[in-house]
C-alpha cells in the first residue's frame, strides 16, 4: 500500500481563532467523507522543535 505524509513547517499552523475553527470543520469533513467511502485511515502524529 502507498503511504504519504504531509508534513507543514510549524509557521504554517499559525491560525486566528476563526481560521482554526474553518480548519477544524474541514480536516472534520475529510475525514467523515473517507470513513463512509471505507478508506483505512492511519494517523502518525509528531512533534516539532520549532521556536
Amino acid at each position: 500500500m502507498t503511504k504519504y505524509l504531509i508534513s507543514f513547517p510549524s509557521a504554517a499552523m499559525v491560525l486566528s481563532n476563526e481560521e482554526l475553527q474553518a480548519a477544524a470543520d474541514a480536516a472534520h469533513a475529510v475525514v467523515q467523507e473517507a470513513s463512509t467511502k471505507a478508506f483505512r485511515l492511519s494517523w502518525w502524529t509528531g512533534t516539532g522543535t520549532g521556536p
